[in-house]
């Protein structure tokens, strides 16, 4: 026997076990899965058919969402599309004055915001949403009191001073 086989019939390590260094197949960094493309491609391939399919299909739908919007803009831009304008005519009065219905309609705001103020006022000061049917609050919002900060620069524009000290 030669010393190699000597060797080999002591190692704990079987010589069936051994990979010769010919051999490309057992090692991952010879056989092209050191760069990212290989890495990429071997988990494409490891995917099944239908993970597959399902990935082909987005990748399709969304490139081609993308490359629609792309050209609608190109061609057609948003700033050209001529919109129907959706206009509300004033109330004329009789003797054709409007700034009398209008100080009607800013008062009829006025007062539902005073309402609306109010009723959070009351049963919801300091909580997220007032519930108007059951006068009862909830924090659905984490509980830093939405209804409050969104309210207070409505407040402040209209004028309502009182109610905006009240919230602040």
């Amino acid at each position: 026997m030669d010393k190699d086989a000597e060797a080999n019939r002591h190692s704990p390590v079987s010589p069936e076990a051994t990979i010769p260094l010919g051999d490309q197949d057992g090692l991952p960094l010879l056989r092209g899965e050191h760069t990212l493309k290989g890495r990429l491609r071997t988990k494409w391939y490891r995917m099944d058919r239908i993970a597959r399919l399902t990935t082909s299909l987005v990748v399709l739908i969304l490139g081609g969402a993308l490359v629609a919007r792309v050209l609608i803009e190109l061609f057609c831009p948003y700033d050209y599309w001529h919109n129907p304008q959706v206009t509300i005519p004033p109330k004329v009065d009789d003797d054709n004055h409007s700034a009398h219905t209008d100080k009607e309609r800013r008062s009829a705001v006025r007062d539902a915001m005073k309402h609306a103020w109010s009723g959070y006022h009351k049963y919801a000061f300091g909580h997220d949403e007032l519930l108007p049917v059951s006068n009862k609050s909830n924090d659905k919002w984490g509980g830093w009191g939405v209804t409050l900060i969104d309210a207070l620069d409505t407040l402040y524009i209209m004028e309502l001073y009182d109610e905006f000290n009240q919230g602040v």
